[in-house]
């Protein structure tokens, strides 16, 4: 009986400190879920034309990561449980082959250090093929003709597959 209360009682604890609230970053926006990234490990953030990475201003070895605006535009500081950098829905920031949008400019763009030529789909939310395209790395197509609303793009080139979920307004 006392092994079994004690075995409760340090469970209790390891459980406890693995809720405990730190101070984070908050990313919101059109992606599924919130983001929460500890202050403590990642604590730079970069903007850019179509993204934001959030770096290690002290530690190399702390991977980057990079959240395109398509998916989070909205940030916060706050108390929150750090997600694990394999949770967050957007890119790693050494990643070569992706797909941007600028929704002012009405375009999608395909960036790629590959040669190899990409077959673009643009689907609506209810798996509906809109437009399709061949791409070459550093190509765009003009989304101009998708009214307001939310689309899924998906390239690939038969080796790599790139799929982003964005919002047109």
């Amino acid at each position: 009986m006392l092994a079994w209360l004690l075995s409760f009682v340090l469970l209790s604890g390891l459980v406890c400190k693995a809720d405990t609230k730190v101070p984070c970053l908050i990313f919101s926006g059109n992606a599924e879920k919130e983001h929460c990234i500890d202050l403590a490990n990642l604590n730079r953030i970069t903007f850019g034309d179509n993204s934001m990475v959030i770096a290690s201003s002290s530690d190399g070895n702390n991977k980057s990561v990079e959240l395109l605006y398509s998916l989070y535009h909205h940030l916060e500081i706050g108390d929150g449980l750090p997600d694990s950098m394999s949770g967050l829905e957007g890119v790693d920031a050494d990643t070569d082959t992706r797909l941007l949008v600028d929704s002012q400019a009405k375009l999608l763009y395909l960036t790629s250090t590959s040669e190899n030529r990409f077959s673009v789909g643009v689907f609506n939310t209810s798996g509906l093929l809109l437009m399709t395209s061949e791409l070459n790395p550093g190509d765009a197509l003009s989304i101009e003709a998708l009214g307001p609303g939310i689309y899924i793009a998906v390239a690939t080139n038969g080796d790599t597959k790139l799929t982003l979920k964005f919002i047109l307004n």
